[in-house]
């Protein structure tokens, strides 16, 4: 196997029934690509709204995630009352991230990861941790808006 000495942009297309993968150069030169189709059906979505993200959008998002039919939803944060009002809007599993590790309460209850991370913070750890909790061929949104390049180790995924 190659070492790549050189950066990449990474293009991820993840649509209903196939996912669409590309790596380019930063002069915009197609480097590699795959395509695989796949087929749909959950039997009970189960999400986790990430952590430090409970704000006034985070809370419409999980509330959004009931009306969709969730069947679990995970959601975490620092701030104690922030999780209350999430325990009140219904949340399956409130995790304070400062007293427990978000990611091993998420595997201990969904031993594949979720079908779906919404990611609300932005910031380079909770979208890495975005990557790790999700099933495979799981969804992630990304609401938050990163300020800094994300980095992560395709080994680990």
């Amino acid at each position: 196997m190659s070492n790549v000495s050189e950066s990449l942009l990474l293009g991820i297309d993840v649509g209903t029934s196939s996912c669409k993968v590309a790596f380019f150069d930063f002069r915009g030169n197609l480097i590699a690509q795959t395509f695989e189709s796949y087929p749909t059906s959950y039997s009970g979505l189960r999400v986790e709204q990430n952590p430090e993200g409970l704000g006034t959008i985070g809370m419409f998002a999980l509330q959004w995630a009931k009306v969709f039919g969730a069947e679990t939803i995970f959601c975490s944060d620092i701030v104690p009352e922030k999780l209350e009002i999430a325990h009140q809007l219904r949340a399956d599993y409130c995790i304070n991230s400062l007293k427990q590790n978000t990611s091993e309460v998420i595997f201990n209850k969904s031993n594949e990861g979720v079908d779906l991370v919404v990611e609300i913070v932005g910031i380079s750890a909770t979208q890495v941790q975005s990557l790790e909790l999700v099933r495979p061929r799981g969804r992630i949104v990304y609401i938050g808006t990163s300020h800094g390049n994300v980095r992560f180790s395709l080994r680990k995924l």
